[in-house]
């Protein structure tokens, strides 16, 4: 992530402020998803819906030992997957 300063009005820094208060979010987060909104770079919610509900069921024929072991993986062996 890369710092970069811009300039505002005093109206849009008022507006970014109570936007990011109102979604609980920094000013410089805010900015971020706006940007990614504008440049194309985040799903609408429609495609994040679908893209959810597209997967559901994917781990259905999964056993418990396979769904154990991928979670073990996860939360304890990160490195040790790697050869690290």
């Amino acid at each position: 992530m890369q710092r970069t300063n811009i300039y505002l009005t005093d109206e849009q820094q008022d507006l970014l402020r109570d936007r990011a208060r109102d979604e609980g979010v920094s000013k410089a987060e805010l900015i971020r998803r706006l940007l990614d909104e504008a440049l194309g770079l985040s799903m609408a919610k429609g495609d994040l819906l679908a893209a959810v509900e597209e997967s559901a069921g994917v781990w259905a024929d999964r056993t418990d030992e396979e769904i154990a072991e991928v979670f073990h993986w996860r939360t304890f062996d990160r490195f040790g997957r790697l050869g690290l």
